[in-house]
C-alpha cells in the first residue's frame, strides 16, 4: 500500500512540475488518466499520513 500511495505522490509532483496533466503523463510514462486519478486521492493520502503522524 504504502508503494501504491508513493506512486500516487510522485505522479501528483510530475503534474506540478509542467504545470499539465498531459505532458505529465508523457514525463511518467502513464495514461492522463491516470495521473488525474492521482491528483484525485492527493487528500485521502495526507489525511491518512497526518492521522497516522496524529497518532505517533
Amino acid at each position: 500500500m504504502i508503494s501504491r500511495n508513493l506512486r500516487h505522490l510522485r505522479l501528483f509532483l510530475a503534474a506540478c512540475e509542467p504545470g499539465s496533466l498531459t505532458r505529465a503523463s508523457e514525463v511518467a510514462r502513464v495514461s492522463q488518466p491516470a495521473v488525474t486519478q492521482a491528483q484525485g486521492l492527493l487528500p485521502d493520502l495526507l489525511r491518512a499520513a497526518a492521522a497516522w503522524y496524529g497518532r505517533r
